[in-house]
């Protein structure tokens, strides 16, 4: 069991040198602050032990009339008042800095965390599983049970507890017999190796109960989450939730209860008893050389005191070993993070070639496939497509064809599997990913509902045009937003969520307008390409038929690409795209389509067969 142990236990140490080597560069002056007051800290705990010894040791002299000076005592009562009182300001003062430096390294953590996470333009690095796994951790690193804060407290509570123990065993050495101490210390760490094995595993037991405790949190959250109060009492779950929240919370505490009391038995009591047998010899023996004479009151108190304290530092060092090693290994860990290689770290082209009028000739895929991580079959299969500049262009197929896997590849969210996407004929993995972003806006199906004001909302579609109001304006008119945005309690600066104090929650329809003049108001900024994924979802069919009809004219110059389920929306546009197992299989205007009487034809007339009166 020990054999192992050591191995164990040196592994565990990596990451915690780690972390002393990192905090000096998340704050130095804090560092070296804590550092100090960890050694201050120190001498004044040896401080008071010696101190209480010769106050202790000089009461007989007192009593029998033989002090030397009328000040002596009171010195050194005033001395033990004093060092006490230092030691719990101290202690106050390196509660403080311990916060503030884990309050540091929680930011440095999350930002580490967040510069990973955009040192790329891709998404795929976000994706793959082995990153998901990672990213999970460092977030558990700021989240989770043992914090930044509370593991900068443990580093402090581990470095003064073994300084303290070195310092007594010296003092021990020194006062009584140097085999008495190291006596002490090899019983005392060997009954706290056991200790440990007990509190850790007490730790890891949880694992065996941790489905089941996630599986009751999740029963919990179907009974309080408003999301789910419709269905839960239309179906009348109240007493099945309660019921398996119950089940699934007794068997989470059964298997950790059984983990524990099986431990318990087998350990304490054999640590019950070393204690008590170690520190009994000790003070026996203490106590037997100071009345023999060999050792004086003052001696054998200080030596009292030493092996008492040492005891108690060597078992109480426990729970801030618990923080290290189990908040110690993500922080490292993200502290750690970098982003991906860059996939093209050289750029081919001139830095101004994109910067005015983005797209002047076209837009091509040249034999593209493109597999996802996670998936063995491609979602594109040698997909061709030559989209011309200032035309509009709608893609259209069943769901799963791969439209929405198109438009990121175009984005730059992904890069393709095997062949390219061209730009003027120039490589998109050659061209800067910010200057092509400065180029394209975009409105994704699953947009997202950003909680900030509603002219925040609109202008992270081009931050850097951010306080420029007449864009703003003319952005949310055009998508029909304006007149919503007026009507709200504060205007522009109400914040579009009711989790806040004076914020309200749009409907679907008018978060979709919002995230249109989001895309629009990017085009304000220069954007030259337009793309547009299910741009009207939540809209009704009146709704829907209003805007398409002014869309087109108003975005008239632009290169608009149009992803749409909706045949009534991609009619006016003047190519259509059709997808079906990866491919284009058919392309043409509208009309063109309908006269093939191809699969374009075949969808259109099955969808608008739905309207029509019986």
């Amino acid at each position: 069991m020990i054999r192992k142990a050591v191995p164990q236990f040196i592994d565990a140490q990596r990451p915690l040198w780690r972390l002393i080597r990192l905090l000096p560069q998340v704050h130095f002056r804090l560092t070296v602050a804590l550092a100090l007051s960890i050694i201050v800290s120190v001498i004044l705990s040896v401080t008071f032990t010696l101190t209480v010894g010769f106050l202790i040791g000089a009461i007989p002299n007192v009593l029998n009339g033989q002090i030397l000076s009328r000040w002596y005592l009171p010195v050194l009562i005033t001395a033990v008042v004093s060092i006490f009182t230092s030691q719990r300001i101290l202690s106050l003062f390196q509660n403080l800095l311990s916060n503030s430096l884990g309050r540091h390294l929680e930011a440095y953590v999350e930002a580490q965390l967040m510069q990973s996470v955009f040192s790329t333009s891709r998404i795929e690095y976000l994706e793959d599983p082995a990153n998901q796994d990672i990213f999970h951790g460092s977030r558990g690193a700021v989240q989770g049970q043992y914090p930044p804060t509370r593991v900068v407290r443990g580093l402090v509570d581990f470095m003064t507890v073994r300084l303290n123990i070195l310092v007594t065993s010296v003092v021990i050495m020194y006062i009584t017999y140097w085999w008495l101490s190291i006596t002490l210390l090899i019983i005392l760490f060997v009954v706290r190796f056991f200790v440990r094995k007990h509190t850790f595993d007490r730790i890891e037991s949880r694992s065996g109960s941790l489905s089941q405790f996630r599986r009751s949190t999740y029963f919990l959250e179907l009974a309080i989450s408003p999301e789910y109060a419709k269905e839960t009492r239309i179906f009348n779950l109240t007493d099945w939730i309660i019921q398996n929240f119950r089940v699934h919370w007794q068997n989470a505490v059964t298997v950790l209860r059984g983990g524990r009391h099986a431990r318990t038995r087998v350990y304490m009591p054999w640590v019950v008893g070393a204690v008590c047998m170690t520190l009994c010899g000790a003070f026996a023996l203490v106590g037997y050389t100071t009345a023999i004479g060999i050792l004086g009151l003052t001696s054998s108190v200080i030596a009292a005191q030493s092996m008492l304290r040492l005891s108690l530092n060597t078992l109480n060092i426990i729970p801030s070993e618990l923080w290290l090693e189990y908040g110690t290994p993500p922080i490292v860990m993200t502290a750690n993070l970098n982003g991906p290689t860059p996939q093209c770290s050289v750029i081919k082209v001139p830095a101004d070639v994109l910067v005015q009028d983005c797209v002047k000739q076209a837009i091509q895929f040249n034999q593209v496939t493109f597999t996802y991580s996670s998936s063995y079959a491609p979602v594109l299969r040698n997909l061709n497509m030559t989209i011309s500049a200032g035309s509009s262009c709608a893609i259209v197929g069943a769901n799963g064809a791969g439209k929405t896997t198109l438009i990121k590849l175009l984005t730059g969210l992904y890069t393709p599997t095997v062949g390219n996407i061209t730009v003027d004929g120039i490589d998109l993995t050659h061209i800067p990913s910010v200057m092509w972003k400065q180029h394209i806006s975009v409105v994704f199906q699953d947009f997202v509902r950003y909680e900030l004001s509603a002219r925040e909302n609109i202008e992270l579609g081009a931050i850097q045009y951010i306080g420029n109001y007449d864009a703003l304006e003319c952005a949310a008119r055009k998508a029909g937003a304006l007149d919503i945005i007026r009507q709200l309690p504060y205007g522009w600066d109400t914040l579009l969520s009711r989790h806040y104090k004076g914020g309200v929650e749009l409907s679907g329809g008018q978060w979709q307008r919002i995230a249109l003049a989001r895309a629009l108001f990017a085009v304000e900024a220069g954007a030259d390409v337009l793309i547009l994924d299910e741009p009207t979802a939540s809209f009704d069919i009146r709704a829907e038929a209003t805007f398409f009809e002014q869309f087109l004219e108003l975005t008239s110059g632009l290169t608009v690409i149009l992803v749409s389920h909706r045949f009534s929306t991609v009619r006016h546009v003047d190519t259509i795209y059709v997808l079906e197992d990866g491919g284009v299989i058919e392309q043409g205007d509208h009309a063109e389509l309908l006269q093939t009487n191809g699969r374009y034809a075949q969808m259109y007339t099955l969808q608008s067969s739905k309207f029509r009166s019986p």
